[in-house]
């Protein structure tokens, strides 16, 4: 696989800007929150480890539906699952 970074940041600058636009409606990607939501937050959420993500100067719906998401109780148990099993799994405890 060849990566084209350039064309990749173009790509995903698209796709925030159609999600910045669907915000525009409601405070979710279909106005109340819904399966949508779940799937694409994964996604973008994804991308802050790789030094990406939402600027929220340039999209400020987008970056505010990302801190509603993480809000969210079903999401924040996600997030904290994963974030212990990453531990669990790849940090050596300190002796």
């Amino acid at each position: 696989m060849v990566l084209r970074p350039a064309r990749q940041a173009s790509n995903l600058a698209a796709v925030c800007g159609r999600l910045e636009d669907a915000l525009t409606a409601g405070l979710f990607v279909c106005g109340a929150v819904s399966v949508a939501d779940f799937a694409v937050y994964p996604h973008l959420s994804a991308l802050r480890p790789l030094g990406l993500g939402v600027d929220p100067g340039v999209h400020p719906k987008l970056a505010a539906w990302m801190q509603r998401m993480r809000g969210l109780p079903v999401v924040a148990r996600d997030l904290a699952y994963i974030k212990d099993a990453a531990r669990a799994a790849f940090v050596t405890p300190r002796a």
